[in-house]
């Protein structure tokens, strides 16, 4: 039995009334406010299930792609701050995976930044740091960001691995203008025409291991050709104990701008998931569930 339209709202009780019949209730509720559903019954099993939906924009709540998930950061969840300097950020996979910062080189939090949701915001010397727990060859992983430089040089948005050898990190960056560029742990990938424009918001996906455990594919804005592909010297395997958002592992290139979520899986997805985590990533930007065919400008 499903009752559909059963929806009291601002403290208002609902009785379902089963004729005395032996049921299970299950109640899944979106609020913005955390509120506490209180459930009486008689007679049957409750279980209540509650998802967040505070940051003001439509869209769907949950990733639509749970398999291999390994960390999820959102802006509008989780975030810790002091005075809006992050302290940490929580990582809601489940997985504990969360990236913290004590000193001065902390984001900031900033709200209202595209379509009601706030964002982190890099001011090009800010880092959040933390691990995943385990070695990644295939991997997936999707931002929601901007850039707010004009120009860059080697800024970081994020860096799974560490250096050592062609295959060991996992970034993505910018260099030499506007170019998207790929620093595998040996060797320096900017190829031109691989523009990751600056003051619009863009949704990335990085795929490693799509064309082989040594491939690298980034694809940008829902397009269905990688922006950048490359391929390692070795297989990837990217050290997940060190993970660090905006910037690389030397403190020495940091992002500029603003992220607004951040996901990544431990595996390499299928084309049609990725093309639902880049539709839900799209629908958190601009409300609308179709793929962007270019950056999103906010003004």
């Amino acid at each position: 039995f499903v009752q559909s339209d059963f929806s009291p709202i601002n403290g208002s009780t609902g009785t379902l009334d089963f004729a005395g019949e032996p049921i299970t209730l299950g109640i899944r509720t979106s609020n913005s406010g955390g509120d506490t559903i209180r459930v009486g019954y008689d007679n049957f099993a409750a279980t209540v299930e509650t998802t967040s939906n505070d940051s003001g924009a439509d869209g769907p709540v949950d990733l639509p792609v749970s398999a291999g998930l390994l960390a999820h950061f959102r802006a509008d969840e989780g975030v810790s701050d002091t005075a809006g300097l992050v302290d940490m950020w929580e990582d809601l996979s489940g997985g504990d995976r969360d990236v913290a910062n004590t000193g001065d080189d902390r984001p900031t939090l900033v709200s209202d930044v595209v379509n009601g949701l706030p964002a982190l915001r890099f001011d090009g010397n800010d880092r959040l740091l933390g691990s995943l727990g385990t070695t990644l060859s295939g991997a997936s992983i999707f931002a929601l960001f901007q850039y707010t430089v004009a120009s860059s040089d080697n800024d970081y948005l994020y860096t799974i691995g560490s250096q050592g050898f062609s295959g060991s990190q996992m970034p993505l960056s910018r260099s030499n203008g506007e170019r998207a560029y790929h620093f595998d742990g040996s060797i320096a990938n900017q190829p031109a025409g691989t523009q990751i424009t600056s003051n619009e918001f863009h949704i990335s996906a990085q795929i490693f291991g799509e064309r082989g455990a040594d491939s690298h594919d980034l694809y940008l804005d829902g397009d269905d050709t990688p922006l950048l592909s490359t391929n390692a010297s070795n297989d990837y395997n990217g050290n997940g104990s060190s993970f660090i958002i905006g910037d690389w592992q030397a403190d020495a290139h940091h992002f500029v701008g603003d992220l607004v979520e951040l996901v990544v899986y431990e595996r390499t997805l299928s084309k049609a998931e990725r093309d639902a985590v880049e539709q839900y990533l799209n629908q958190r930007l601009t409300g609308s569930g179709a793929g962007p065919a270019t950056g999103h400008r906010v003004t």
